[in-house]
């Protein structure tokens, strides 16, 4: 590709565009959709300098016409303009103040659009409205002018991850930069080329699309933690809710697994906490219900990038007890606009412990709750639509004696703050499936340890295959590395149930899979993760092995297989599928029995940034004796057809 600096104007335009580009032309067409809203009223202040300015608003009015949204700078400017790349008849459309009402044709202006607005003096644009939840925007082959709607700026490419492989281009213009006021973007350009690296909510962009595609703006991103909530339409299957978990294993920290699901009723979660000392109220009040081993559900039904509480916003807490009656050990709250207020909600939870006893200075293995919260208690008819994102937060609260020295919550996400719905996690509802871009198909691409040169990294946490065996359960079990059970560490284990008490089998595995060997520029037709199975736990045992459904989630941040340990390893980004694993009735023979999980979507998006495919593996299971396992990419090269296998189809963007 040849770099060359070139000059063109846009139509409107009295000034001329200079960038390095590549050297065919860039047309000049471009579109938007119409966004969800969260009912947040704010007021967005916007700065304009005299002359062209190319900006979009981050806030939906309540009125969309442009005398409405405009109000704040009439008499300021001469004349705003949006970009409607789908109609190709008339992609231009105007508004002037100053015209007769007939010759406007820009009706309505949306967080989606980007917008050329001719100041007739340095001013501010203010409008008011209620900031975007999550915003589907149309773009159509060619130029595309429109607004980047989310909540704070995102760094590129990974604001634009969804449409990755489908655009050439994306230009910004800084009118406060009157030397070099063009910004440019180009995902195959060198690094020096790109002087465009974040996109902001109060921008607007020219974006020039290979294919018609849709981009999503507004859902978050980066580190947030995202857990995708499965449907069932009847009895819930509970090792099939998702899983995911926080916290650590010590004598005065917790751990603990969440699952997660739903039906026609209501919202269902469990918490099952790794606690050495269990200490409930018996005695309880609504005022001190956290002082004791309790956990709080934190959800809010506006899901968008503000951060303030609203009336949407609500908080469960269940404290364990022993034997009695749940309704005096569990409160409902909601938010009134300045304060939590106690809400006569209806809601269930039930707890259970294992162990010698709660309020005994003796050790114990932990306890789980379990909270049916009604669909109709959060004023909804029924369960939301698939892919309606809420925000969600839990806190696990500890106490380990009767005098309550106090001990620090853990909580997830790990940057939640109960008064920042932003900082809080997703909860999605429904699993996402993959539909990859329409592309040509071009190869597959097939990824293991020292396959063509590949280092596919992965450890196992936990219990291993020996339920820990050799360890201290509270104060070395949670910090013991995978050599300390194998040094050759050639299989791993997954394994989780219900009862608690065995949380010392249970075991987590972690792999990561370098993305370089796909080539650059193409779409991710599918993907497709293999281990080999080559044992069960509970061999011997009565019942015996039982099946297990085995979850893959992504992880965000590197890990080292060396120092890896149930305490350090990382957290769930997001949960992307399962699959359900019988158990073997004999050992098969190598390299085991294949085993597949769908994993397109996770490699579609690692590729997209950039990053390797970091998984981690492990269950919800509920039955004794699901354990599973598979050999890991340290198995002899004798076997090293049996090491896990990511295969990838990718296909030229059409």
């Amino acid at each position: 590709m040849r770099w060359a600096k070139i000059s063109f104007k846009f139509i409107l335009l009295v000034t001329t565009l200079s960038v390095y580009a590549p050297v065919d032309a860039l047309d000049q067409r471009s579109s938007a959709s119409i966004p969800a809203s969260m009912p947040l009223a704010i007021a967005a202040s916007i700065p304009l300098r005299q002359g062209w300015n190319l900006v979009a608003s981050p806030v939906i009015s309540s009125d969309p016409a442009p005398a409405s949204v405009f109000a704040s700078i009439a008499g300021l400017f001469d004349v705003a303009y949006a970009y409607d790349a789908c109609d190709t008849a008339d992609p231009w459309k105007k508004y002037d103040p100053k015209a007769p009402p007939i010759t406007n044709d820009l009706s309505t202006v949306t967080v989606a659009s980007g917008l050329w607005i001719k100041a007739s003096a340095d001013t501010t644009w203010i409008v008011t409205g209620t900031t975007p939840a999550l915003v589907n925007i149309l773009l159509c082959a060619g130029q595309n002018l429109i607004g980047y709607p989310s909540g704070g700026a995102a760094d590129l490419p990974d604001a634009l991850a969804g449409i990755a492989g489908k655009y050439n281009t994306v230009y910004a213009f800084d009118s406060a930069d009157t030397s070099d006021p063009w910004k440019l973007f180009d995902p195959k350009a060198p690094v020096f080329v790109n002087d465009l690296t974040a996109l902001s909510p109060k921008k607007g962009y020219w974006i020039e699309m290979k294919v018609p595609s849709a981009l999503t703006v507004g859902a978050p991103t980066g580190t947030t933690r995202r857990v995708n909530a499965p449907y069932f339409d009847g009895a819930t299957n509970y090792s099939e809710l998702a899983v995911f978990w926080f916290g650590r294993v010590t004598p005065m920290e917790n751990y603990a697994d969440v699952r997660i699901g739903y039906n026609r009723d209501k919202l269902i979660v469990n918490v099952a906490a790794f606690d050495r000392r269990l200490w409930y109220d018996t005695s309880p009040s609504a005022s001190d219900m956290t002082a004791w081993d309790a956990v709080t559900i934190y959800l809010s039904l506006d899901s968008g990038p503000g951060n303030t509480l609203g009336a949407n916003a609500y908080r469960f807490v269940g404290q364990l007890n022993a034997w009695e009656d749940r309704t005096q050990w569990q409160a409902a709250y909601r938010y009134n606009g300045t304060a939590w207020a106690l809400a006569n909600l209806p809601f269930a939870t039930y707890s259970g412990w294992r162990g010698d006893a709660p309020n005994m200075d003796v050790d114990d293995r932990g306890w789980n709750i379990s909270f049916g919260i009604p669909f109709t208690s959060l004023g909804l008819a029924g369960p939301p639509p698939q892919g309606t994102l809420w925000r969600m937060a839990i806190v696990l609260h500890d106490r380990d004696a009767a005098a309550g020295t106090p001990i620090p919550n853990k909580i997830w996400p790990e940057t939640m703050a109960a008064d920042q719905p932003a900082t809080w996690g997703v909860l999605n509802f429904g699993v996402p499936s993959y539909t990859p871009p329409a592309a040509t198909p071009g190869g597959i691409v097939t990824i293991r340890h020292k396959l063509n040169g590949a280092t596919v990294s992965d450890a196992a946490v936990g219990g291993y295959a020996v339920c820990g065996e050799g360890t201290d359960y509270w104060t070395q079990w949670g910090d013991t590395k995978e050599s300390f059970y194998s040094v050759d560490h050639d299989r791993f284990n997954v394994q989780n149930q219900s009862d608690i008490s065995d949380w010392p089998c249970f075991s987590k595995y972690y792999i990561t899979f370098p993305l370089s060997s796909l080539p650059a520029s193409k779409v991710v037709i599918a993907a497709t993760l293999k281990l080999y199975q080559i044992g069960n736990a509970g061999e011997g045992w009565t019942p015996g092995p039982q099946p297990s459904f085995i979850q893959v989630v992504t992880v965000d941040r590197a890990w080292d297989e060396t120092a890896l340990t149930w305490n350090n390893a990382p957290l769930a980004s997001e949960n992307i599928t399962g699959t359900w694993v019988d158990p073997l009735p004999t050992f098969p023979g190598w390299p085991g029995v294949l085993r597949q999980w769908n994993v397109s979507r996770a490699v579609s998006q690692a590729y997209a940034t950039r990053q390797p495919l970091r998984l981690a593996v492990y269950s919800a299971d509920e039955p004794y004796h699901s354990g599973r396992y598979f050999s890991s990419s340290d198995v002899g090269d004798w076997d090293e057809v049996g090491r896990p296998t990511l295969t990838v189809t990718w296909g030229e963007p059409r």
